[in-house]
């Protein structure tokens, strides 16, 4: 039972509009003691370290630089050869996101996401 209603709340996530989720792509760290620069490349400053095995949103990527949220407040850059993405997962935006049996706003409401609550997408159609 619990399984069908994760997948049933997963797939009503896929349906409901863009500006309620606001979708977070990850990467975990692969090395110990990773460098966080400044800017995408090697002459910036490194202003942190990060563990291998930490889990960070990923802002944008530009010739092989992966720009990271470190903290609600920070940022940084590290190179793509020591991160690898994680799973997919969508975060609402708003407060009281229905969760729906099935893609239909006629459908049964099974609970509610809060604002920042994220689920991992398992699959996604459109």
């Amino acid at each position: 039972m619990k399984r069908t209603t994760i997948a049933y709340l997963l797939f009503a996530l896929l349906f409901i509009p863009l500006s309620t989720l606001a979708e977070a792509k990850m990467v975990v760290t692969t090395a110990d003691r990773l460098n966080v620069r400044e800017g995408p490349g090697t002459t910036y400053r490194v202003k942190a370290k990060l563990r291998q095995g930490e889990t960070y949103p990923v802002l944008q990527e530009t010739n092989g630089w992966v720009h990271l949220r470190l903290t609600a407040k920070e940022t940084g850059w590290v190179t793509r050869q020591y991160v690898a993405e994680t799973a997919m997962q969508m975060k609402a935006a708003v407060n009281q996101l229905r969760v729906r049996t099935s893609p239909s706003p006629q459908a049964k409401i099974i609970g509610y996401l809060q604002r920042g609550q994220t689920v991992q997408v398992i699959d996604r159609n459109g």
